[in-house]
């Protein structure tokens, strides 16, 4: 399992850089924004779950609904390259704001996963973290 949680890891960390390499503004890239907003928002409600979590099963709680929310975000985040092939690797200056939001996000991601191990012998939690392996 570990090997499969570091690979959902990796595979976490390269569909966020490429996000960040191919992000552009203007109303035109709408969908983009809203894509790192959500990202955003479901990992900050994660970390705060995390950080209030006494129980495996507030961190399997948590952990499932940022699943769902992941899985609904990784196939449209992996289609952004087809609708949008022309963005350059430099947000334009409108998302540079947005995109450091996001890549603190991503900091905080390896975070949450290392408190999530603090429950790992909790069964839910076990679970929780098997299918995180799955997300794509």
């Amino acid at each position: 399992m570990t090997k499969k949680f570091l690979f959902s890891l990796l595979m976490i960390s390269i569909i966020s850089c490429f996000i960040l390499t191919f992000c552009s503004g203007g109303s035109k890239y709408g969908e983009v924004k809203k894509l790192l907003n959500e990202y955003i928002t479901a990992s900050n409600k994660l970390n705060k779950t995390f950080d209030s979590a006494k129980d495996g099963k507030t961190v399997a709680k948590g952990l499932t609904e940022y699943i769902k929310v992941m899985k609904d975000l990784s196939p449209r985040i992996e289609a952004l390259p087809e609708k949008y092939p022309e963005l350059e690797d430099e947000p334009p200056e409108e998302l540079k704001e947005l995109v450091l939001e996001f890549e603190t996000s991503m900091k905080t991601l390896f975070t949450i996963i290392q408190k999530a191990m603090e429950f790992a012998d909790d069964p839910d939690v076990m679970k929780a973290l098997g299918e995180f392996e799955n997300i794509q």
